[in-house]
């Protein structure tokens, strides 16, 4: 790295090394801090990162995130009208027990903020916290364990359902600041446990902020765990996320994540089908604007025989916008029976839009069905020719093929409140008409 990409990496760490406040357990600090020093920011000549050019976001000097106050009225602008959920609030990553609306439940279940969990449930902290073993493991996800002083912790103790679902929402707040916030969420499904969990991200001004979130999930024997993210933060907005599923026997994992909006958005995502049976659906809809980059990365792992992986993947890119979607799947020598399918498809909606896509298998065992496939092209013009002939004018008609291209998406989300949000956002997103109370309001362009 050049010296001045090698002095912002100081700037990052003399901004966050704040003793004392940090989540994270002792072992996973040291282990964390070493690779900080082994680590350099990701670049271009690595090959998980060789379409996505981090220097934008290194550009700018960040303070650390505060928990500034926000007003009842802005977090019910995002809340989802007639959806009764368990709502937990961020705001510039930290737990607002003001905002927040959780019922009592039963003995052993918890959702709320991580830094009140490691005290609550020490030993179960423990076990999990940075035991997923990322496959993308970078800098920023050694900063995120090592700095990180809260975020979501959802415990689901064996053999509970959950009856409503779980709304986190995640505000930044930049107050006429360029901040940085690092959240660090840990989920855990234990046996025979359900529960449908929808987080979102949100921006509350127009300053440059970066989101760096490290997600650790645990998907025990028999659970079944609905998994949706939603990323709408601000034109000026960088966020980097990493996810790390684990599966074990007969689990079941489904997640749907929409990216609307934001500058430089990459989103790495593992999955490790460590016990026999297990299944996973991953699905996502991406929509770049103007000059938005947004990456996705996906690992696949699996170990164990006779289990499943659907991977859906849509993107529709504008102006000039930038995709890239780096798909693996791998099939190690014990998963015999493996049943694995992924797919990437984008819709360039210009000349200039650009989309990069690589699905890729891995397989060291016979007797398996394994298929992957990419597409990208623009507005089949005879289809729009064969609708204007029904007396429908040529916009109606473009934004009735690529809505008709996204819904195949948005109609895999099982929550209804929720699939008619996203429905109303990426229809809205596609006639060029701005969201009014429900999506960032006056201050995210995205829209």
């Amino acid at each position: 790295m050049s010296p001045q990409n090698d002095l912002t990496k100081q700037e990052f760490l003399h901004t966050l090394n704040v003793e004392n406040k940090h989540i994270a357990t002792l072992e996973a600090k040291n282990t964390a801090l070493a690779d900080i020093k082994k680590f350099a920011f990701p670049s271009k000549n690595e090959e998980a990162w060789r379409k996505t050019d981090i220097r934008p976001i290194l550009r700018h000097r960040y303070k650390k995130g505060q928990p500034v106050k926000v007003s009842q009225h802005t977090v019910e602008m995002y809340r989802i009208t007639d959806f009764d959920t368990d709502t937990l609030v961020f705001i510039n990553g930290h737990f607002s027990t003001e905002h927040s609306t959780v019922q009592p439940n039963q003995k052993g279940f918890f959702a709320g903020s991580a830094k009140v969990a490691k005290n609550k449930f020490p030993d179960t902290f423990k076990t999990h916290f940075s035991k997923a073993g990322f496959e993308d493991d970078n800098l920023f996800s050694a900063i995120n364990t090592a700095f990180a002083e809260d975020g979501f912790c959802i415990l689901l103790p064996q053999n509970f359902i959950a009856e409503k679902p779980i709304r986190i929402l995640n505000f930044t707040d930049g107050d006429d600041q360029k901040i940085i916030n690092q959240t660090r969420n840990l989920i855990i499904a234990g046996k025979n446990s359900q529960a449908n969990i929808i987080c979102s991200y949100h921006s509350l001004s127009t300053n440059y902020t970066l989101n760096n979130v490290t997600t650790e999930i645990f998907v025990e024997q028999n659970a079944n765990l609905n998994f949706s993210v939603f990323q709408g933060e601000g034109d000026d907005a960088f966020h980097i996320s990493n996810t790390q599923i684990t599966q074990q026997k007969n689990s079941v994992y489904t997640e749907n994540r929409t990216t609307l909006c934001g500058a430089i958005v990459r989103n790495a995502i593992s999955v490790k089908l460590a016990g026999e049976y297990a299944e996973t659906t991953l699905n996502g809809l991406y929509m770049p604007d103007r000059e938005q980059h947004f990456d996705n990365h996906i690992f696949i792992k699996h170990e164990a025989p006779h289990c499943k992986s659907t991977q859906l993947y849509k993107g529709i890119l504008d102006n000039k916008a930038k995709a890239i979607f780096t798909g693996k799947v791998f099939v190690g020598k014990k998963a015999e029976k493996t049943d694995a399918v992924q797919a990437n498809k984008n819709l360039l909606l210009s000349n200039y839009a650009k989309a990069f896509s690589r699905p890729q298998l891995e397989i060291y065992t016979d007797d398996v069905s394994c298929a992957h496939g990419s597409t990208t092209g623009q507005l089949d013009k005879e289809a729009i020719y064969y609708i204007r002939t029904r007396g429908i004018g040529e916009k109606q008609a473009q934004v009735l093929m690529t809505y008709a291209f996204a819904s195949e998406v948005i109609n895999k989300i099982k929550s209804q409140p929720y699939k008619e949000y996203i429905d109303y956002l990426v229809d809205m997103r596609l006639k060029g008409e701005k969201v009014t109370g429900i999506c960032s309001q006056q201050y995210c362009h995205g829209c």
